[in-house]
């Protein structure tokens, strides 16, 4: 452990390649914002609020990172989140984790960065500032001009327990728009559209954890869109008093039909159903089993306001039906997509 982290320092702030990142250029990560969209595919940096009938409570949540260039080659930043459940006894949390990034190689087929950054938090009544040390170090691979695929590995240090952690995610990035008229969004059959894509992987001495949430539409005609979403997480912590081991997991899958009103505007309206399947497995060691699985179904719809040629923000109210508590909920989710 202590050999990683010392790589990962010397990459952090050892001299590189020139870079080319321009001063103004702006990053949005597309990680998953434990959105009520399923069985729908989730959009990227977004809120949610939902309300669950069949438990009788409310849930407001909202995951965003950004980043702006302040400096050819150095980007300063912030991930923000905040998980609400809002019932009688509800539990809170709320983060804020700034960061400077630095880019030693920015080439049309990779670049190379280093970052680092700490968080500030609030869980219930507590609060905490800057109590940890977070260092990451990544690859940007473009899959298109604003579109990249982003590697990363990542070394968190805090009081007690380090953390070592590596995973993949999409970032795109926005440059200054040509001109002042709107952006048009524009569908055609073929192209896929996508929203919150992310993997990881977790790891210190008596906890481990992994993480997937993938997804989104394929277009079947130039209004017609079909879609698949696959989520999960799992999670082996070591009871330090007993030495039990606890296995938690959990697995969605959901497909959907998207169908859109209108083609080639600014603001382009559609109407979305879905259903999908739920999983949850966990196991004490020397204690059986428990599990359970439930399915659901939403209709919903809403508009995206294409901020970009191919990235916009989608605005979507939805029903959902729980066939297991037989209960009906509501929800409404904000955030980005984007086309390729």
């Amino acid at each position: 452990m202590k050999h990683i982290f010392t790589l990962l320092v010397l990459l952090l702030f050892s001299v590189s390649a020139t870079a080319q990142l321009q001063r103004g250029d702006r990053l949005i990560f597309s990680s998953p914002t434990g959105s009520y969209t399923f069985p729908t595919p989730s959009p990227a940096a977004g809120a949610s609020a939902g309300y669950d009938a069949g438990d009788d409570f409310s849930t407001v949540r909202f995951a965003a990172s950004y980043g702006h260039a302040v400096l050819d080659r150095v980007m300063v930043g912030t991930a923000l989140y905040g998980d609400f459940y809002l019932m009688e006894g509800g539990q809170s949390f709320l983060s804020l984790s700034p960061f400077l990034r630095y880019y030693f190689l920015n080439r049309e087929k990779l670049r190379v960065f280093g970052e680092v950054g700490s968080r500030l938090g609030k869980a219930g009544e507590n609060f905490t500032a800057f109590d940890q040390l977070n260092l990451s170090a990544g690859l940007q691979i473009p899959l298109q001009s604003d579109v990249f695929f982003t590697p990363n590995l990542s070394y968190t240090a805090m009081e007690g327990e380090n953390n070592l952690g590596a995973g993949a995610r999409l970032e795109i990035q926005l440059r200054e728009r040509d001109g002042a008229e709107k952006a048009i969004g524009s569908l055609r059959k073929g192209q896929l559209m996508l929203g919150a894509e992310s993997i990881g992987i977790g790891r210190r001495s008596n906890f481990t954890s992994a993480g997937l949430s993938v997804g989104g539409h394929y277009f079947l005609s130039d209004r017609l869109a079909a879609g698949v979403t696959l989520g999960g997480n799992h999670f082996t912590v070591q009871n330090t008093m007993t030495d039990q081991f606890i296995h938690s997991s959990n697995l969605t899958l959901g497909a959907s039909a998207r169908y859109y009103l209108n083609n080639e505007a600014h603001t382009l309206w559609f109407v979305e159903g879905g259903v999908g399947r739920a999983w949850q497995r966990q196991k004490t060691q020397g204690a059986d089993a428990f599990s359970f699985g439930t399915t659901s179904a939403s209709v919903g719809g809403g508009a995206q306001i294409f901020v970009r040629e191919r990235i916009s923000l989608e605005v979507a109210p939805l029903l959902k039906y729980d066939f297991r508590t037989e209960k009906l909920g509501a929800g409404l989710n904000l955030g980005l997509r984007f086309n390729l």
